[in-house]
């Protein structure tokens, strides 16, 4: 009776509750435990990491949050930018259409590049918006930016790409912005 806990006092505070999670047979993750358990290979290493596959495969790709990821593009060091518009292009193969508004902005609000470096980073940035499923949404940006760029032996591989780019757009959506843009 003394040693009783009634719960008037705190309890130990190293107690965890236990995390029980109830599997159906027949979910990929039971078939997966089962084949594990099957094959002796259930531990809880290779439990967690299935669990974790579960939770991955359960993510909605097209509707996840961008928004951490448009911050790193604001950054003024280069590795978290190019970390950014790498995982922004990772959801653009997704289809995150949030992802790919963001990254056509960035690209957008770029200036015309100066250096090689500049162009290196207008490339890589086309190269993850080529992923997406509708090209003419880039090509109105892309004429655009054949305009007011300035044609040197810098700028040569970025129009070269600009070009590349458009040339595999619908001729409907390219044929009369380029016409004006020559006139």
């Amino acid at each position: 009776e003394r040693k009783k806990f009634t719960g008037d006092r705190p309890g130990c505070p190293d107690f965890e509750e236990s995390e029980i999670i109830e599997i159906d047979d027949d979910s990929p993750l039971g078939r997966e435990l089962g084949h594990l358990a099957e094959s002796g290979d259930l531990a809880p290493e290779t439990l967690e990491h299935a669990i974790f596959k579960e939770r991955i495969s359960q993510i909605d790709w097209k509707t996840f949050p961008v928004d951490q990821y448009a911050k790193q593009l604001e950054s003024k060091r280069s590795r978290e930018r190019d970390e950014g518009i790498t995982s922004l292009g990772a959801m653009i193969v997704l289809g995150n259409t949030a992802a790919f508004r963001v990254l056509l902005r960035f690209l957008s609000s770029l200036p015309p590049p100066k250096t090689i470096k500049e162009v290196h980073l207008k490339k890589d940035i086309l190269r993850h918006l080529d992923r997406w499923k509708d090209r003419a949404a880039v090509a109105p940006f892309l004429v655009e930016e054949l305009g007011r760029i300035p044609s040197n032996n810098t700028t040569r591989q970025w129009i070269s790409e600009i070009l590349r780019y458009l040339e595999r757009c619908p001729m409907h959506v390219i044929k009369d912005p380029l016409r004006r843009m020559l006139a």
